[in-house]
């Protein structure tokens, strides 16, 4: 198997985790990319409510969720086209 196909494969398996809200903290990649645990990492900073964030890296968004309540706008950058799919699904209101 390919780097990319068990990439696709761990993609697919996380997306219909989040599709179906089966995840447990139990499930260590599960809990890193849709739990809010991670948030801890900013939950510190004073995000003024008017500004916009450029968040890198973004994955399926666990700290995505933290940076739109706390600021104005953020804008993502994510390289994998899956993974992009399921944020804008998992922050469709947002």
């Amino acid at each position: 198997m390919t780097g990319d196909s068990l990439h696709t494969s761990e993609n697919e398996r996380i997306i219909r985790m989040m599709h179906e809200g089966t995840w447990e903290m139990s499930d260590p990649s599960a809990a890193y990319h849709l739990s809010d645990f991670r948030h801890a990492l900013l939950n510190w900073y004073p995000f003024a409510q008017d500004i916009t964030v450029l968040e890198l890296g973004t994955g399926f968004g666990a700290m995505t969720g933290l940076l739109l309540e706390r600021s104005a706008h953020v804008d993502t950058v994510e390289i994998d086209k899956e993974r992009v799919q399921a944020v804008r699904e998992r922050f469709a209101g947002d």
